[in-house]
């Protein structure tokens, strides 16, 4: 019975996003297409638009929330079991340039469930161990007879994260334009010591995802972009997805905006070899973006044992913040933990990038099959440090699943 009428609350909201998208300027599109462009103006605030009767839902709430975020564009998708119901750009690229579905943008983290996809894979396979030492495979690293690979996904290792060093932060700040190769990133994050023994807490570190990488690497005896390309983005047919060694953006490009050094200016081209290693720093539309979140999410690459251990709660109760510096680590909650390069925020399943302006968000209810993707970028009022995709994001899942609302991602980065 609770399917039956969950069918039909599915049913009127497709009919609703169906009728609201004539009257904003929005569009259904095919998975292949560009939904035209659609406008805020005057339509938000929502208590503002309430008096308007065939307003899109949706857009209504995304333009409340980029009005009150200071965000200056958002592209965002929304399927239910693999047909797209909403597709759509709101705002501008640049000055005078509206943002479209087609342009293109970084895709920040969405790279490492990419890659502890992978690692997953070759477990799979019997070409691993989650429970390897990371010494089997790259001798000589920090307490590498310690740190196993599966330490590595949840990040439970320990490993300092170079992204919250000071003396990174500086530089990285100084000159965002600079190109940072693995051995200077690792040097940063090997010059600290531990944070604590390994599998005792959890802190969020891309230097562990550098590492992962370099083991992806050994084991496959390939380049880590030619294995993400053969493993993940050829099998999902993610055609506008691709790995860059450069800060280039194929065109049509989604421009971002920062004030994160104290003023307010372009970032789309600051180097992002920082963000990631090589092969995993990437590129990718909105389309590419769902349609990650619609197979990974739901374990199509994987068997269901790995697809399970990816995803399950056994991070829940492991943290504790008062152990690390301030503001390191983080407490994992029946509401919010980290599976293996993802996060687990109630029955959701997400991951949501942000850097250098640029903000990511997907997010997947497996069991309805809606997945939800969202790009966004900043005004020069908005707070750099906030994430304006997953607030978009979670706005847009209380309204397709108000039964299912999406808890705070407490522990996101």
């Amino acid at each position: 019975m609770r399917k039956f009428f969950f069918q039909i609350r599915q049913m009127l909201f497709l009919a609703g996003v169906g009728a609201g998208l004539a009257a904003c300027g929005g569009n259904v599109a095919s998975t292949g297409q560009a939904a035209r462009q659609a406008r805020c103006d005057g339509m938000a605030p929502a208590s503002q638009a309430a008096g308007r009767t065939r307003v899109e839902p949706v857009t209504t709430i995304a333009c409340t929330v980029m009005h009150e975020l200071d965000l200056r564009s958002a592209i965002i998708q929304v399927s239910i079991e693999g047909r797209l119901v909403y597709s759509t750009a709101l705002g501008e690229s640049a000055p005078g340039t509206p943002a479209t579905t087609a342009m293109h943008f970084r895709n920040g983290a969405v790279a490492m469930t990419y890659m502890a996809t992978v690692l997953l894979q070759l477990v799979d396979e019997e070409r691993l161990s989650l429970g390897d030492k990371v010494g089997k495979w790259l001798p000589g690293l920090p307490a590498a007879d310690w740190v196993t690979l599966e330490m590595l996904a949840n990040n439970t290792s320990g490993y300092p994260d170079y992204v919250a060093d000071p003396e990174f932060l500086a530089a990285s700040k100084a000159d965002p334009l600079r190109e940072w190769a693995a051995g200077d990133l690792l040097s940063h994050a090997f010059s600290k010591n531990l944070i604590y023994t390994p599998g005792a807490n959890w802190n969020y570190s891309h230097t562990n995802y550098l590492v992962l990488a370099a083991v992806i690497e050994k084991v496959t005896g390939k380049p880590l972009a030619a294995v993400l390309r053969e493993r993940i983005l050829d099998p999902l047919r993610l055609r506008n997805t691709a790995s860059s060694v450069q800060p280039d953006i194929p065109s049509p490009v989604l421009r971002a905006y920062t004030s994160e050094r104290g003023r307010y200016e372009e970032s789309t081209f600051w180097n992002p070899s920082w963000t990631l290693p090589a092969g995993a720093v990437m590129t990718t539309d909105i389309t590419d973006l769902r349609l990650s979140a619609e197979a990974i999410m739901r374990g199509s690459l994987l068997s269901s044992k790995s697809f399970a251990a990816q995803t399950d709660a056994r991070l829940v109760g492991l943290g504790d913040p008062a152990a690390c510096p301030p503001g390191i680590c983080k407490k994992n909650t029946e509401a919010v933990h980290y599976g293996m390069g993802l996060l687990v925020s109630g029955p959701w399943l997400m991951q949501n990038p942000l850097f250098s302006g640029y903000s990511a968000s997907i997010g997947m209810l497996p069991e309805r099959g809606i997945s939800i993707a969202v790009a966004a970028t900043q005004g020069p009022q908005a707070d750099p440090d906030r994430n304006g995709s997953e607030a978009l994001m979670l706005a847009i899942a209380r309204q397709v699943a108000p039964d299912k609302p999406v808890p705070l991602s407490v522990l996101a980065q």
